[in-house]
């Protein structure tokens, strides 16, 4: 009962995924890369991404209570399952390094200037591991009574900005061609591929009827939420939109009506933490499930350290500078981000399509379950 999910708590996941590092640098490097053009890009991922969570509920339909691992262990040789793990345990390990050093440096500049790095990561740290060491029930539990709290922050942020709306523009005739299209597609996958968490918890998420229709409907209204920020963002700042590196809280700060009344702009910064707790949970989470299935171990305390350890030498030694950041994840992250995130699909498209070692019994909500009969 510890590691549970219900529907609604999986679905208000999905929905918190949506905004991970998205929010903040994420917008400007789109335009930086493709213009007003980067707004498609976005568009185009995000149908992509929608695409993948709704194959991987028919999955879980299909295989209901089976794991990642032992689902891959079924038909691939237990080293290739083994290294897709160890690929797997990196991707969410750098995913909450990104988060962590991305937040850190959008604090430090707009509200903590002159606190130190240890003060930041004395308030995060010890929330995120609270969260992954718990269990999935306690984190789902405290994501239910902080959900509402961050929804509202980003509709405040989002919308705030139309009390001193005037003339502006928005063109998508001016991008940077084909080529930046593609380009903004594969140069920021590591800032998507979020939904691979849903796959490393499928066999811990309760299923129940019309589960699959709960959690997609929440999951699209976030998706056009993060897609009415992002075309705020651009309609506000135009062909400037490239230099502002907090999203959010620029075009909180455009309106002159509201932005600095009685410092409203702290709905910003309560949301950005209220995500970076509960994002950087589930990263940790799901690494310190890769990091026990590659050692064969059952120890939650020493996966967590190890990891922490990892994350926090990284982060103090290297990952400090924001642009040397955004060089490496673009650069090097992006390929380990688009394989696991398309690729992984792919493969489990394969046993979806093409296994006949099922069998279909009646489920309890009138809808059919598959079981592996096989599997292991």
């Amino acid at each position: 009962m510890k590691e549970t999910l219900s529907v609604r708590q999986t679905a208000l996941l999905c929905s918190i995924m949506i905004f991970t590092s998205k929010l903040l640098i994420l917008p400007s490097l789109f335009f930086h890369e493709n213009k007003y053009g980067g707004f498609l890009c976005v568009v185009v991922v995000f149908i992509i991404e929608l695409s993948i969570l709704y194959f991987f509920i028919k999955l879980k339909e299909k295989y209901n209570n089976i794991s990642l691992y032992d689902l891959l262990s079924s038909y691939l040789p237990k080293l290739i399952v083994k290294i897709i793990f160890i690929a797997l345990l990196i991707f969410f390990s750098m995913k909450l390094l990104y988060i962590l050093q991305e937040n850190y440096h959008f604090l430090k500049v707009k509200l903590y200037s002159g606190r130190t790095t240890v003060t930041y990561l004395f308030c995060v740290i010890p929330v995120i591991n609270a969260l992954a060491y718990k269990g999935l029930k306690a984190y789902g539990r405290s994501l239910e009574i902080f959900y509402y709290i961050i929804l509202i922050g980003l509709l405040f942020c989002a919308l705030s900005w139309f009390s001193s709306l005037t003339s502006f523009g928005f063109n998508l005739y001016v991008n940077n061609g084909i080529t930046g299209f593609f380009n903004g597609l594969y140069k920021f996958s590591f800032w998507f591929c979020d939904f691979l968490f849903f796959i490393m918890i499928i066999d811990k998420i309760k299923i129940e009827n019309d589960y699959g229709k709960k959690i997609m409907r929440i999951s699209i209204f976030s998706v056009m939420l993060y897609l009415l920020i992002l075309f705020s963002f651009y309609y506000i700042y135009q062909s400037t939109s490239f230099f502002h590196a907090g999203a959010k809280m620029d075009i909180l700060h455009f309106s002159s009506k509201i932005g600095f009344v009685g410092k409203l702009d702290l709905f910003a910064f309560g949301t950005g933490m209220f995500l970076l707790y509960f994002q950087g949970g589930i990263y940790l989470y799901c690494a310190k499930e890769c990091y026990n299935k590659v050692l064969n171990l059952k120890n939650d305390t020493q996966a967590i350290i190890f990891i922490n350890v990892i994350i926090l030498l990284l982060f103090y030694f290297v990952f400090q500078n924001m642009d040397n950041s955004i060089f490496y994840f673009k650069e090097y992250l992006s390929h380990l981000a688009f394989v696991l995130g398309y690729g992984l699909p792919l493969l489990l498209l394969y046993r979806y399509l093409f296994n006949k070692e099922t069998s279909k019994k009646s489920s309890p909500y009138n809808k059919k379950i598959y079981d592996n009969i096989n599997v292991k």
